[in-house]
């Protein structure tokens, strides 16, 4: 009998540690680990559209610490390739050519978007991410903040607008034409502007730099040169939007043969415009919501960007 009881008793103590071991293998789930390599895009429906995240890098060839901003924005490109569109903005103190650092990279839609977004004026280096923010002054991020904000929108965000670029470039004439068909996705409330802009990548002259001093052959990338639409966008929408609504746009421009345009720029050394090397500009074209008052206005849609030529 007292054997019969024993063996019960072991039997009960057998089940209860088992339950309990059970219990403790569930009790810690160790996290995952973020990884650190570029994360894959390809959501295996080829057909979604995925929101492109336009990047400004607010800077100027006298700023220190700009070409680190620079690195940053050149390594946000390595890990998410074309769903990067990145625009270099050359205005404030820090981009008035003086004679060591001479290149004018400034143009007047550079200083009319670093003048109202208060960019320079608050501190180079920094930039916008898609332009997103409430309010105004919530928009401005250090180069540091970049890779966390656009992981996010890479992650997260829905594309409502789907954007389709063409262009046509003569070599001779250097007439450029441009097309830009834009598609909503989603019915939408609200206004929505169209803005074309034109850059021009690795323009070499010299950079100061914190830790290097002067560097004497540096790529300037991305460098905004001029904008085709309006410099705040032509209206693709001014109450609301249909699902599947498309609007194309057309724009005819003369690729100059230097930059900036005489006059245009604040240059009290008079220093030389800069040699146009049409081989290495792009449009960028971008989608913003243009609705006043709204806690998104000024936010990009979507961006796109190509090359003129080839």
């Amino acid at each position: 009998m007292r054997t019969f009881d024993m063996m019960n008793m072991y039997k009960k103590i057998s089940i209860i540690l088992t339950f309990m071991v059970a219990l403790a293998s569930c009790d810690y789930v160790s996290a995952p680990l973020k990884s650190s390599q570029p994360i894959n895009n390809n959501t295996g429906n080829s057909n979604k559209v995925l929101k492109n995240v336009l990047i400004e890098d607010y800077t100027g060839s006298t700023c220190v610490n700009c070409p680190s901003a620079a690195a940053e924005l050149d390594s946000l490109i390595a890990m998410y390739g074309s769903r990067i569109v990145p625009i270099s903005v050359n205005a404030g103190s820090f981009a008035i050519p003086v004679p060591t650092y001479s290149l004018n990279l400034q143009s007047a839609v550079s200083d009319a978007y670093d003048g109202f977004f208060n960019m320079s004026n608050t501190g180079n280096p920094c930039g916008m991410i898609n332009r997103k923010g409430t309010p105004l002054s919530a928009k401005y991020l250090l180069w540091g903040q970049w890779g966390a904000a656009t992981q996010s929108i890479i992650q997260n965000d829905t594309a409502f607008v789907q954007l389709a670029l063409t262009t046509t470039f003569d070599t001779t004439s250097r007439a450029l034409n441009v097309s830009v068909n834009t598609t909503f996705l989603s019915a939408l409330t609200g206004a929505y502007n169209l803005v074309v802009l034109f850059t021009q990548d690795s323009i070499i002259g010299p950079q100061k730099s914190i830790t290097l001093g002067e560097i004497v052959n540096y790529a300037h990338r991305f460098v905004l040169r001029d904008n085709l639409s309006a410099i705040w966008g032509d209206v693709l929408a001014s109450s609301g939007t249909n699902i599947g609504q498309v609007v194309t746009k057309t724009y005819s421009y003369n690729v100059g043969a230097t930059y900036p345009a005489a006059g245009t720029t604040t240059n009290p050394g008079n220093q030389p415009a800069i040699a146009c090397n049409f081989k290495k500009c792009s449009i960028v074209a971008f989608v913003y919501n243009a609705t006043t008052s709204s806690p998104s206005q000024y936010e990009v849609l979507q961006s796109a960007t190509k090359k003129i030529y080839p």
